[in-house]
């Protein structure tokens, strides 16, 4: 599963010859955050590009404020706290002079708006530069349609919390080529990970399953009366999980675990991973989880780091 599928095109010229030194992460989102703070964990320079300033300076504000929870841990040092936030800078504007060699769209966008801004990112990036589509309902072929350059892009999808991950799925589309592929597994190994290439069907493997038992505990609190915090202990004690499926959404993000289990029950027909009233009540109240510090559960600062 972890190596280059047969089918994949391999005999691409290979546009992609720069050094990985430098990588973009499109979002300011939890997962963008993280995922731009490993990179940088593993001595890589990272241009989060965010919409606005104050997005952007609330992104670096939850950075350092992470990476100091981490030093008091003993988990880093103060020095390399200061290391890491130097090699993460965050942008509002697509410049040709940050010369990144890989980019990771984790906008957050779905549907036909994610093909448009994936074909804004194909329009501003320099052709060398591969481009990786964080996904979860949506398929790459869905997210590279209008692009003019899909031999470019490859899939991926990282679960929360990224520090704490071993494996990433990857996937790619009939066009992707071996070269680009193999860029993004040297990052993902770079940054100790293993690499899983899996078909490109919406949800695949991490987010089919999620979404499936996410849904079930949500009927469980509702018909049984047993309060979140019960469930997910619960669950957690009996299949040995970091976080319980409650928790995992609220780290997720409910909106965005609401549009998983819309895109996956449309694409395989499955009207029981429709999302559940209880999700959409939190969401239209804008409980989202972690980050608006209340959605299953209610979280402090602390509650938020690691």
């Amino acid at each position: 599963m972890s190596g280059t599928p047969a089918g994949t095109p391999m005999n691409v010229p290979n546009p992609h010859n720069r050094a990985l030194e430098s990588i973009a992460v499109i979002g300011c989102s939890r997962l963008a955050r993280e995922l731009a703070t490993l990179a940088s964990f593993n001595s890589l320079k990272v241009f989060l590009y965010c919409e606005t300033e104050q997005l952007a300076d609330e992104a670096m504000a939850d950075i350092q404020q992470e990476l100091d929870f981490k030093v008091s841990r003993w988990t880093i040092s103060n020095a390399e706290s200061k290391a890491l936030i130097a090699r993460i800078h965050a942008k509002t504007e697509f410049d040709p002079s940050h010369n990144v060699s890989l980019a990771f769209d984790c906008s957050g966008y779905s549907g036909d708006e994610r093909a448009q801004f994936v074909s804004s990112l194909d329009e501003a990036f320099d052709p060398s530069v591969v481009i990786a589509c964080n996904l979860s309902g949506t398929t790459l072929a869905d997210a590279v349609k209008l692009a003019k350059r899909p031999e470019r892009f490859v899939g991926v999808r990282f679960m929360p919390p990224v520090w704490k991950a071993d494996v990433v799925e990857t996937f790619t589309v009939e066009k992707t080529s071996g070269a680009a592929y193999d860029f993004l597994r040297t990052f993902i190994e770079k940054v100790g990970m293993n690499p899983h290439l899996l078909e490109d069907v919406a949800g695949n493997v991490s987010a089919r399953v999620f979404s499936a038992l996410f849904i079930e505990t949500v009927k469980i609190i509702e018909q049984q009366n047993i309060e979140p915090a019960a469930a997910d202990e619960l669950i957690k004690d009996l299949f040995g999980m970091r976080f319980g499926p409650l928790e995992m959404a609220d780290r997720i993000g409910l909106d965005n675990v609401r549009d998983w289990c819309e895109r996956i029950a449309e694409a395989h027909g499955r009207e029981d991973l429709r999302p559940p009233k209880l999700l959409e009540d939190l969401v239209d109240r804008m409980s989202l989880g972690l980050d608006c510090g209340r959605g299953f559960h209610s979280y402090d600062d602390s509650d938020k780091r690691g």
